[in-house]
């Protein structure tokens, strides 16, 4: 559904949260399909290999790319310290 949605080149956004929840970030930019035979070749490997039962040409094989054009990285500011400091 995803790689059907972006046929074409979407902006989109790419959002991040720690495990924590200490580190934030967003980075916005362009989605699209990348089928880069190079990519792909450089990027095979037998874990990949048994999610396609006809190997690289498997028609449900896709690679989408990701060209981050801004982003913002935060970290938590809820705590005291952080408070005394922002204060």
């Amino acid at each position: 559904d995803l790689a059907e949605a972006v046929a074409s080149a979407k902006e989109a956004t790419l959002v991040y949260s720690a495990k924590g929840h200490d580190l934030f970030a967003t980075v916005e930019g362009t989605l699209m399909i990348d089928d880069d035979r190079a990519v792909i070749d450089r990027l095979w490997n037998r874990f990949v290999a048994a999610w396609f039962e006809e190997g690289k040409e498997d028609p449900k094989l896709c690679l989408l790319r990701f060209d981050p054009a801004d982003a913002e990285i935060w970290k938590d500011a809820s705590s005291i310290v952080a408070g005394v400091k922002l204060f």
